[in-house]
């Protein structure tokens, strides 16, 4: 369930120490938010302590300690994504203690920490997301924009759906001029390079054509509201399946089906 959603378990202690103490040495960026998939805070790592199996992540200054224990201390503890220079990873964790007064949590050190597949970018499986579609130029018809599907998507690039027949009209290195990204009622424009164009099998027949391509000339204004898109859509999928597979492992029935 979680390798198919891109989530791959780190299944060593020793690893899982590692990547918490180097997140804690680099001082890492974290995002902290609730099992109601509500964005907590951003923060970072600051410290880890071995011998209380803890890790203490910073409040921001705008942010009140009490406000933030209002909302944490529900009984279901929390997510955390952290971006390690090597790596994204997720877990979910409790709160071990906190002093009033001060700007700081400690994190009890999680049972299970989860890597995203490793890329430049991380990359998030949109298929399913209706919100988000691009449009481009036509290449044969001036004035004319095709709208295509959008089967996955990172800062960096996307891969979208293409036709059986169409490849004769792109290749490799073909500039896509006045690309839009469009995710919700937000619009992002910009130009794409494709990058790559692969067939996609189904049984032993081709039955389409999947086309990436790396986006260009996103301002930082841009691209912050493209990574605020997919930490959301991450966070979301991540919370999603790992409420799935705790209520399957509680569940008997399910666990025989």
């Amino acid at each position: 369930m979680f390798e198919a959603k891109g989530f791959f378990l780190v299944d060593d202690n020793e690893s899982k120490l590692r990547l918490v103490r180097e997140a804690a040495k680099s001082a890492c960026p974290i995002t902290v938010w609730t099992k109601s998939k509500a964005v907590l805070f951003r923060a970072t790592i600051s410290s880890f302590d071995f011998s209380k199996n803890t890790f203490r992540a910073e409040i921001p200054k705008d942010l009140s300690l009490q406000k933030v224990l209002s909302i944490v201390e529900s009984g279901d503890g929390v997510f955390l994504k952290v971006d390690l220079p090597s790596t994204t990873i997720l877990f979910r964790t409790e709160i071990f203690q906190f002093s009033q007064g001060n700007p700081y949590l400690d994190f009890k050190f999680p049972k299970d920490i989860y890597k995203i597949q490793q890329r430049k970018h991380p990359r998030i499986d949109v298929r399913n997301d209706s919100s988000i579609r691009v449009f481009h130029d036509d290449p044969l018809q001036a004035g004319r924009k095709i709208r295509r599907k959008v089967n996955d998507i990172s800062v960096g690039g996307l891969a979208v759906q293409l036709f059986l027949g169409e490849e004769r009209h792109y290749h490799v290195g073909q500039k896509l001029s006045h690309f839009q990204v469009q995710i919700g009622s937000k619009i992002l424009i910009c130009w794409a390079s494709i990058r790559n164009i692969r067939v996609v099998i189904d049984g032993s027949k081709p039955s389409g054509l999947i086309m990436g391509v790396e986006l260009q000339g996103l301002d930082d204004s841009k691209q912050k509201q493209l990574s605020n898109f997919i930490d959301r859509k991450m966070i979301r999928q991540f919370s999603s399946i790992v409420d799935s597979a705790e209520q399957t492992d509680s569940d008997p029935e399910k666990k025989r089906t």
